[in-house]
């Protein structure tokens, strides 16, 4: 039984860090290594994201990730509980693709999406409140920050779905469409095409009118 006169003790457990756990490790076989990545493999769906990121370089774990995305920023039936907007959720996916690995095009395509898909969402179920509109935002500026690391020429898709993008946000309200279109169109400005028509073209074109002109 505590007795109610003893002090208790206020000194703080320490704090474990990344070094000590470092050390321990260091002690392990490469079996014994390889059996705890594997709990941690199975522990987790982040952890399992993870591992497949950085180690697999298929489509189908990028398509992991495009799921996510559209699960949490534009979810099929909102008006269920089992599914809701959660931009702090679709965030984080983006976070951790970031951390898992260092595909900076699967990133840009996953930012894209990630506008893509809250796009798509806007247009199917209407007005939104202004944090999403921002995070729209935010995501499809850090996207054209990335994309321009690259040539044009490299990222040119990536610049036709933004494209895209811009032509259907055509009205949509809270600056959304204005401020998509501005972006675009700074970091890839839409070129205009000049024909140059070649002398005997043009000759041909003022003829029929140097007749009219002579038979008056």
């Amino acid at each position: 039984m505590n007795n109610p006169n003893e002090k208790v003790s206020t000194k703080k457990s320490p704090i474990r860090t990344w070094l000590e756990i470092r050390k321990k490790l260091n002690q392990c076989s490469e079996t014994d290594l390889k059996g705890i990545i594997g709990e941690l493999y199975a522990l987790s769906k982040s952890n399992k994201n993870f591992l497949d990121a950085r180690f697999l370089t298929d489509n189908t774990v990028l398509k992991r990730y495009e799921a996510d995305i559209q699960q949490y920023i534009s979810p099929y039936e909102p008006w269920k509980s089992t599914q809701h907007v959660s931009i702090k959720d679709a965030k984080k996916v983006l976070s951790d693709y970031k951390k898992a690995t260092n595909d900076k095009m699967g990133l840009i395509h996953l930012m894209i999406h990630y506008v893509e898909c809250g796009t798509h969402f806007l247009c199917e179920f209407g007005d939104m409140y202004a944090q999403y509109y921002n995070s729209l935002l935010s995501v499809f500026e850090n996207a054209l920050t990335l994309m321009k690391t690259y040539p044009h020429e490299d990222v040119q898709d990536f610049v036709d779905r933004m494209r895209s993008i811009s032509a259907q946000v055509s009205g949509i309200g809270w600056g959304y469409s204005d401020g998509i279109t501005d972006m675009l169109r700074k970091a890839y400005p839409t070129q205009k095409v000049i024909r140059v028509i070649p002398e005997h073209d043009m000759l041909l074109c003022v003829f029929p009118y140097i007749i009219k002109i002579l038979k008056r």
